[in-house]
């Protein structure tokens, strides 16, 4: 009986010992795996702390060069402020060059328009060579003229009593000349002064002149100072 008993004893103990043993594994095994997880989420946030710090350092340094540039501002502006308007070789001086010349090639061109008048001898001749001479001036306005000349020497050569009838080049020239010195000095000057020194009879006629020349200004759209004042 005390045999039995003893026996009995001992399997109790051994599935005692077998439950513990079984639970403890258990309990072993969760905390190797909560440990792998800690681990795991250490090793994420390790990670992005590295992530972030690259991300700092990249912004420092973006934040070094734009330091920079905004040191370097005040000198760049000062070179700017000191920087002439106009550069002796500039392409502007260039420009202005060949509009003094073309400048130049109007007056002459309207003082062989006053001699014409002056004479009253209007010849097929003479007009062809007008036509010639204001044709090889047209490549130079158009490359180096302004909006408002350009119009004016289109005008002038679309209407075909520019090459035949003296008064009408006469008018014409006179714009192109006070635009072309607009052009070139900004001064305003009326065709009004112009037409009085180069046509002979201007003064006994300047209301029809006048009305002619406002007209041509107002089909061409140009500015106000080319507009000839009626008394």
């Amino acid at each position: 009986m005390e045999y039995v008993l003893l026996l009995l004893t001992i399997s109790g103990f051994s599935a005692i010992y077998l439950l513990l043993n079984k639970t403890l594994q258990n309990e072993v095994l969760k905390i190797r795996n909560d440990l792998q997880r800690i681990h795991a989420e250490i090793q994420s946030t390790y990670n992005e702390v590295q992530s972030t710090f690259v991300e700092v350092q990249s912004a420092h340094s973006e934040i070094a060069d734009t330091r920079s540039e905004v040191l370097r501002l005040p000198g760049q502006i000062d070179q700017l402020v000191d920087m002439p308007a106009v550069m002796p070789d500039s392409k502007a001086n260039s420009n202005s060059k060949v509009l003094e010349d073309l400048f130049s090639q109007l007056i002459r061109f309207l003082e062989d328009i006053q001699t014409t008048s002056k004479t009253n001898s209007i010849y097929p001749r003479k007009e062809k060579d007008r036509a010639e001479r204001f044709k090889a001036m047209l490549p130079g306005i158009f490359a180096y003229g302004s909006g408002d000349l350009i119009n004016i020497a289109v005008g002038a050569h679309e209407n075909s009593s520019f090459y035949t009838d003296s008064h009408t080049a006469a008018l014409y020239l006179s714009l192109m000349i006070c635009q072309m010195k607009y052009d070139m000095t900004g001064e305003m000057t009326n065709p009004d002064l112009w037409l009085r020194i180069w046509l002979k009879d201007y003064g006994a006629s300047k209301a029809a002149y006048a009305n002619a020349c406002n007209e041509i200004a107002d089909s061409l759209c140009l500015d106000g100072f080319l507009r000839i004042k009626v008394d």
